[in-house]
């Protein structure tokens, strides 16, 4: 009988170093997700930020662009108006040409 209990009890032994190997590798298994775990997070927190750049990043470029945008708007304006005003200059400058050549001819 006591070899009986002696052999349950090796085999019980057995068994619970079994279950103890078993639950030594899952903690190895679960510090090893913890740390990947860890590793995501910085990552992510990084990825946000350089996220966070680039929007700001895109914001001053529409900025820019905007006022460009508005310049140039400014400009053809001008332009246009410079173009009226050189088309009046050269009107007036014909009738000055043919002023002086009328007065040319009496002075003949």
């Amino acid at each position: 009988m006591d070899d009986k209990i002696l052999e349950l009890l090796q085999r019980m032994n057995s068994k619970m170093d079994n279950l103890t190997d078993k639950v030594d590798r899952l903690e190895i298994k679960v510090d090893s997700l913890e740390l990947k775990v860890d590793s995501i997070d910085v990552q992510q927190k990084e990825n946000t930020q350089i996220l966070r750049a680039l929007e700001s990043a895109k914001d001053v470029h529409f900025a820019k662009l905007d006022k460009i945008e508005n310049e140039v708007a400014h400009l053809s304006g001008e332009v246009k108006n410079i173009r009226v005003n050189l088309n009046a200059v050269e009107g007036i400058t014909a009738k000055n040409w043919n002023d002086i050549i009328d007065m040319k001819k009496l002075m003949q």
